[in-house]
């Protein structure tokens, strides 16, 4: 309430307790009583307009509450939807990095596919070969041995040439180092072990 209406108000109010005082008293006047009834009217006027103020002011506190309610969840959904953008952007670079990921996968299994191809026909390749070169080499290998008598030991290890070389007379067994001597050395032994018997 202004302090011009709170004025009028107790002014109201004071008059309006003489005014009772009056009416109460034997001796009324009736100018008193029309002025009696103007102030009364009067006073229900401030109380009128004091209660449309009340009104209009709570009515304005209410909007004020109601605006910063709705002010409150607007922000809530901008701090919810920032949050979301965030993880979608997020979600965004993962999926980025897998489709990255799959990609190089996707490459290397072509490659490997082509790889497994090249493989298949090298082994078809070997395959069909195999069948007329390996009963050849079989025959050379045994021809060789036939003449030179020397039997190879299978079971030593890949850097040792092992065996034994059969004579009329004795046999003469061997063994050479692959990484101690050169394969120009390991062919003259082999000579020299062999006795000609013709």
């Amino acid at each position: 309430m202004s302090t011009s209406e709170e004025n009028e108000y107790e002014e109201c109010t004071s008059n309006a307790t003489e005014a009772l005082l009056v009416v109460t008293s034997d001796h009324t006047d009736f100018a008193k009583k029309d002025q009696l009834q103007e102030l009364w009217d009067s006073i229900n006027e401030v109380k009128q307009r004091t209660q449309e103020r009340l009104q209009n002011e709570i009515q304005n506190l209410q909007n004020m509450v109601e605006k910063a309610e709705t002010e409150e969840k607007q922000e809530n959904v901008e701090r919810k939807e920032e949050k979301l953008i965030t993880q979608c952007e997020e979600m965004k670079i993962k999926l980025d990095e897998i489709s990255s990921d799959c990609e190089k996968y996707q490459k290397k299994v072509a490659e490997e596919e082509k790889e497994k191809d090249i493989l298949k026909k090298l082994l078809e390749e070997v395959s069909k070969n195999k069948s007329y070169s390996l009963p050849k080499a079989k025959y050379n290998v045994k021809l060789y041995s036939n003449i030179s008598r020397i039997r190879w030991q299978s079971d030593s290890n890949s850097d040792e040439i092992k065996g034994y070389i059969c004579n009329k007379d004795d046999i003469q067994p061997f063994c050479f180092n692959t990484k101690t001597h050169s394969q120009y050395y390991i062919t003259n032994s082999l000579w020299g072990l062999m006795k000609e018997d013709w």
